[in-house]
């Protein structure tokens, strides 16, 4: 897959329609490299949308969220590094 560009990486999903953020929002997040981030602009609480994510990737993003409506919200979504432990041994 081809790294993600500059543009990609600011996700302005207000311009979409609600049954098309989360797939916009899945497609550029699972672009990413391990380290790489995308800023997300929405017009809600993105609450439920990192559930989605959550759901389908649970735990390889970290969130940061820059700015808090009541108009607009700008969220960080940084993909985590790869692990390879399964955590079933407990070390």
């Amino acid at each position: 897959m081809p790294p993600v560009s500059d543009t990609d990486r600011f996700v302005d999903l207000r311009l979409l329609a609600a049954a098309d953020r989360p797939p916009r929002l899945l497609a550029v997040l699972e672009a990413l490299v391990p380290g790489d981030e995308a800023t997300i602009i929405v017009d809600h609480d993105p609450v439920s949308l990192r559930r989605q994510v959550d759901i389908v990737h649970p735990g390889r993003f970290d969130w940061h969220r820059l700015e808090d409506g009541p108009d607009l919200w700008r969220t960080v979504a940084r993909r985590r590094p790869a692990t390879t432990c399964c955590g079933s041994c407990g070390g």
